[in-house]
């Protein structure tokens, strides 16, 4: 059942979790991934497997233009249970054949800091309206550099630091969720630090 539901303004909708993990994973997923497009619950697999049939619904499809994946939410404890990783296993096989590709995001890997603290920070701005007027201020402010520091861009850009961060949810602009995000974190108009 429903645990909690989580806000996507960009897609207009709501997204259903059945666990606080998966309520911060979509967190994570909505503020940092840039994805084309993401589903809770997409589908329920039917196979059979040891002479039993089984079924599996996966937590999240995600998809980068024409790359799909298939992401299990799990506890740490969970996922180093050898049966679990067995069944995963087994059903990334099977999705594979399908031109799915398989992840297993661990609640440990979902919570690192300080990413998960900059998602929900970034994701408090969701709703602020960023009018034409500040979206060619910030371009213009990129002319000449690549990168700067929230406080400079704000200050150059006449803008909000709450207009840039809900750029950043956009994928317009953005910053390196792998460092405390604070007025002299890093802003940049391509992906800054290492890879999530």
């Amino acid at each position: 059942g429903v645990q909690g539901k989580v806000a996507d303004v960009l897609h207009c909708r709501s997204r259903h979790a059945e666990s606080q993990n998966e309520i911060k994973a979509f967190q994570v997923l909505m503020a940092t991934a840039r994805a084309d497009a993401w589903q809770e619950q997409p589908f329920i697999l039917e196979y059979h497997r040891e002479g039993a049939r089984h079924r599996y619904t996966p937590d999240i499809l995600v998809i980068w233009g024409t790359h799909q994946a298939v992401v299990e939410v799990k506890e740490d404890s969970e996922a180093d249970l050898a049966e679990n990783q067995a069944r995963f296993a087994f059903i990334s096989e099977l999705l594979a054949e399908h031109g799915y590709h398989c992840r297993l995001w661990r609640k440990s890997e979902i919570c690192a800091e300080p990413r998960l603290t900059n998602a929900h920070l970034v994701l408090r701005y969701r709703r602020v309206a960023v009018g034409a007027a500040e979206h060619e201020r910030i371009r213009r402010a990129f002319c000449t550099v690549p990168e700067m520091t929230l406080r400079t861009l704000c200050q150059a850009s006449e803008t909000s630091f709450q207009a840039v961060l809900r750029l950043v949810i956009e994928s317009t602009l953005h910053i390196d969720w792998w460092e405390p995000l604070g007025l002299d974190s890093k802003v940049g108009i391509r992906p800054i630090g290492r890879a999530l």
